[in-house]
């Protein structure tokens, strides 16, 4: 092929993965180690990289001889999601029990619209993680029930230990008001609202203490709480509008 490959750069480009891999499976480990750790620094060190190196590694990667690097790493510096899918997998199966990997798995499948594959790797991986990170997950997936079970799992233990968490309280506001439990939220955390949170916490909660009042014809603790709102936040401006329109109060 030397000749053949001499007079075309499209094939050189074609030839040279597997040409590596020939002279890969010959390496010595030293060698390759040598080699892993130069591609290594290129990928931790520099913000652009020739591609041809990502067609190497996954060549070698498929051919079950990769290079002596952390698949997560080659993945960082992959541009196709599929690929990256490819070797976070990879990572993952490797360290079933690494959070680092759990998590970026979860990330990039989430990122790519492949909430089964999300629902599947939580399935999986959740009692490996912590209480929040799973909470959040499952918050994402929209799966608010087993967001909120989980949720109030982790306040019962904190009862027994009489620690409490306004964020895992705030986690909590937000399962009931998408599972549409006003009478809990109106009955059990105003007192947490208005001694307890701080005013990002307010800022975030605010809405549901709002709906949650509007559906009990509360519409002056309405009134309270939307003086918390944010005018960046879309749902909160929504809310007002509706809030407006429903009370006679649109001008």
């Amino acid at each position: 092929c030397t000749q053949l490959a001499l007079q075309s750069h499209q094939i050189r480009k074609d030839l040279f993965p597997f040409a590596f891999l020939s002279c890969w499976r010959n390496a010595s480990i030293d060698e390759k180690k040598g080699f892993s750790n130069t591609i290594a620094n290129i990928f931790r060190s520099f913000s652009s990289i020739d591609p041809m190196l990502l067609v190497v590694a996954e060549t070698l990667e498929r051919a079950g001889c990769p290079l002596l690097i952390p698949q997560d790493l080659i993945a960082s510096r992959c541009t196709s999601p599929a690929l990256k899918v490819y070797f976070l997998g990879n990572f993952w199966l490797k360290n079933p029990i690494s959070k680092e990997a759990i998590d970026n798995f979860l990330t990039v499948n989430s990122t790519m619209g492949r909430l089964d594959c999300v629902r599947g790797i939580l399935s999986k991986a959740s009692h490996l993680m912590s209480v929040k990170d799973s909470g959040k997950w499952f918050e994402q997936l929209g799966e608010w029930s087993i967001a909120l079970s989980i949720y109030e799992k982790e306040a019962k233990e904190e009862e027994k230990k009489k620690e409490n968490s306004s964020e895992r309280d705030a986690a909590l506001i937000r399962c009931y008001g998408h599972l549409e439990h006003w009478e809990t939220i109106s009955s059990t955390f105003v007192p947490l609202f208005d001694k307890k949170f701080d005013l990002n916490e307010k800022n975030e909660t605010a809405v549901w203490f709002a709906w949650a009042f509007y559906h009990l014809r509360d519409f002056e603790q309405v009134k309270h709480y939307a003086e918390f709102f944010s005018p960046k936040d879309i749902k909160q401006q929504i809310f007002i509008i509706l809030y407006f329109i429903s009370s006679g109060e649109l001008e």
